[in-house]
């Protein structure tokens, strides 16, 4: 939903990865829907003017096969 939200917005994370993405503790019983995601860190974000990027940005572990291929990429 975050993510979603940020598209809406045109907006581009350009480093999701598990480590930018948090959730508050939880104590006792689990209630899923009471559970608090957050998406942090938007070092490499961008407001998307294009419909595609080109740049060869992110962590490099986790960046996309299309990016390394230097192909042009969306949201």
């Amino acid at each position: 939903m975050a993510m979603n939200y940020l598209h809406t917005k045109n907006i581009v994370h350009r480093d999701l990865k598990p480590d930018n993405i948090l959730y508050k503790p939880f104590t006792g019983d689990i209630q899923w829907d009471k559970l608090s995601i957050k998406v942090i860190d938007f070092g490499f974000a961008k407001e998307a003017t294009e419909k595609t990027l080109d740049e060869f940005v992110g962590t490099p572990f986790y960046i996309a096969p299309e990016i390394l291929n230097k192909q042009k990429y969306g949201f």
